[in-house]
């Protein structure tokens, strides 16, 4: 029990944040549960889930960290506020961050701040969860691999998006970049997959040299 707490606490202390991307439309209620499961193991873990939208997928993780009292920020950008789109706060879980620009403004966080990045199944509309998922993918084989920053997790949670991956992203990726995307059925998986990387983490944080 001891080394369980110990490893929890380095998650929580090196990942920090995580992001979540899915679809903003409403699904059947099995996913709503699973979801909802995988929002509550985030939680368990003291992580703070970092989401995009109110709606659907998205809002059912969000829906399942908040009943375990855990935290959650939803970002959006000031446009979508001043049309009415805004989060309703849950003081000590939820709260609504707003960015100046739609799309950069959100993805520096969304990107940037978090620890590690679960994609769940897109929708039969729209674009938004392909484009995060193959952002995310970009910035461990595009840029992380080049500067020789510390890459982050790319989980994917069930496998929606397997037979893709197989066919048209794996083959163009760098051999480096496949060995940071994880597929898993299990909410249980989450755990081992967050601790190998906090503990890289860690390794790399002592290396580095302060900048003076």
């Amino acid at each position: 029990m001891k080394k369980e707490k110990l490893e929890r606490k380095l998650i929580k202390e090196q990942i920090k944040y995580v992001s979540v991307f899915g679809t903003f439309e409403e699904q059947g209620l099995e996913f709503v549960e699973k979801w909802k499961k995988l929002g509550k193991k985030l939680s368990e873990l003291e992580l703070t889930v970092v989401v995009g939208g109110d709606s659907g997928s998205i809002k059912d993780v969000s829906f399942g960290v908040v009943e375990n009292k855990g935290k959650v920020i939803v970002v959006k950008s000031k446009i979508g506020k001043e049309m009415g789109y805004v989060t309703k706060n849950i003081p000590g879980c939820l709260r609504g961050v707003y960015c100046d620009d739609e799309l950069m403004g959100k993805n520096v966080i969304l990107f940037n701040k978090s620890g590690a990045y679960f994609i769940l199944p897109e929708s039969k509309n729209g674009l938004g969860t392909r484009s995060e998922m193959l952002l995310a993918i970009a910035k461990i084989d595009s840029f992380d691999n080049y500067v020789g920053n510390l890459s982050k997790p790319v989980i994917f949670v069930g496998s929606f998006w397997k037979k893709m991956f197989n066919d048209d992203i794996k083959p163009r990726l760098n051999q480096k970049s496949i060995k940071h995307i994880y597929f898993i059925q299990n909410m249980s998986e989450i755990e081992p997959i967050l601790l190998k990387y906090a503990k890289i983490k860690k390794e790399y944080d002592k290396k580095s040299i302060p900048l003076l």
